[in-house]
Protein backbone atom coordinates (compact mmCIF):
# COMPACT_ATOMS: atom_id res chain seq x y z
CA UNK A 1 0.00 0.00 0.00
CA UNK A 2 2.61 2.34 1.08
CA UNK A 3 4.35 2.12 -2.44
CA UNK A 4 1.59 2.37 -4.26
CA UNK A 5 0.92 5.54 -2.61
CA UNK A 6 3.80 6.77 -3.10
CA UNK A 7 3.90 6.12 -7.39
CA UNK A 8 0.73 7.75 -7.17
CA UNK A 9 1.99 10.92 -5.21
CA UNK A 10 4.95 11.35 -7.47
CA UNK A 11 2.04 11.43 -10.10
CA UNK A 12 -0.29 13.49 -8.32
CA UNK A 13 2.68 16.19 -7.69
CA UNK A 14 3.79 16.02 -11.20
CA UNK A 15 0.94 16.66 -12.51
CA UNK A 16 -0.17 19.89 -9.77
CA UNK A 17 3.29 20.93 -10.51
CA UNK A 18 2.83 21.07 -14.54
CA UNK A 19 6.04 18.62 -14.54
CA UNK A 20 6.58 16.09 -17.14
CA UNK A 21 7.41 13.21 -16.37
CA UNK A 22 10.90 12.97 -18.10
CA UNK A 23 13.44 10.25 -17.66
CA UNK A 24 13.04 10.41 -13.64
CA UNK A 25 12.87 6.64 -12.61
CA UNK A 26 11.32 5.46 -9.56
CA UNK A 27 11.24 2.63 -7.21
CA UNK A 28 11.31 1.32 -3.91
CA UNK A 29 13.68 -1.18 -2.05
CA UNK A 30 12.34 -4.61 -0.80
CA UNK A 31 13.49 -6.65 1.93
CA UNK A 32 15.56 -9.32 1.08
CA UNK A 33 12.89 -11.33 3.57
CA UNK A 34 10.72 -14.11 3.35
CA UNK A 35 7.01 -13.18 2.63
CA UNK A 36 4.25 -14.24 0.17
CA UNK A 37 3.09 -11.79 -2.35
CA UNK A 38 -0.52 -9.92 -1.75
CA UNK A 39 -1.83 -11.81 -3.80
CA UNK A 40 -0.38 -15.00 -2.99
CA UNK A 41 1.37 -15.67 -6.46
CA UNK A 42 4.96 -15.39 -5.13
CA UNK A 43 7.31 -16.53 -2.27
CA UNK A 44 10.47 -16.15 -1.79
CA UNK A 45 13.44 -13.84 -0.74
CA UNK A 46 12.89 -9.99 -1.81
CA UNK A 47 10.58 -11.49 -4.79
CA UNK A 48 7.30 -10.97 -3.00
CA UNK A 49 7.51 -6.84 -3.17
CA UNK A 50 8.29 -7.10 -7.15
CA UNK A 51 5.07 -9.28 -7.18
CA UNK A 52 3.54 -6.89 -5.11
CA UNK A 53 3.52 -4.23 -7.18
CA UNK A 54 2.66 -5.73 -10.28
CA UNK A 55 -0.50 -6.78 -8.74
CA UNK A 56 -1.14 -3.70 -6.96
CA UNK A 57 -0.98 -1.56 -10.25
CA UNK A 58 -3.50 -4.57 -11.85
CA UNK A 59 -5.94 -4.12 -9.01
CA UNK A 60 -5.18 -1.43 -5.69
CA UNK A 61 -8.09 -2.31 -4.12
CA UNK A 62 -5.85 -6.07 -3.38
CA UNK A 63 -3.74 -3.48 -0.96
CA UNK A 64 -7.04 -1.87 0.45
CA UNK A 65 -5.48 1.61 -1.47
CA UNK A 66 -8.03 3.96 -3.83
CA UNK A 67 -5.50 6.13 -5.78
CA UNK A 68 -5.53 9.73 -6.76
CA UNK A 69 -4.42 8.98 -10.27
CA UNK A 70 -6.28 7.26 -13.33
CA UNK A 71 -5.79 3.62 -13.71
CA UNK A 72 -4.13 3.76 -17.29
CA UNK A 73 -1.95 6.89 -15.68
CA UNK A 74 -0.59 4.42 -12.77
CA UNK A 75 -0.19 1.55 -14.86
CA UNK A 76 1.67 3.49 -17.71
CA UNK A 77 4.15 5.08 -14.85
CA UNK A 78 4.97 1.44 -13.66
CA UNK A 79 5.15 0.12 -17.66
CA UNK A 80 7.91 2.97 -18.03
CA UNK A 81 9.13 4.55 -15.20
CA UNK A 82 9.23 1.83 -12.55
CA UNK A 83 12.79 -0.35 -11.65
CA UNK A 84 12.43 -3.62 -8.86
CA UNK A 85 14.99 -3.15 -6.78
CA UNK A 86 16.41 -5.15 -3.40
Amino acid sequence: KAALSALDGVLAAEKEAGISAGRVRLTVMWSFGMRTSIDGQVNGPGTFGFQDMVAGIADPQIAHYTPRSAQAELQQAFATRWVHGL
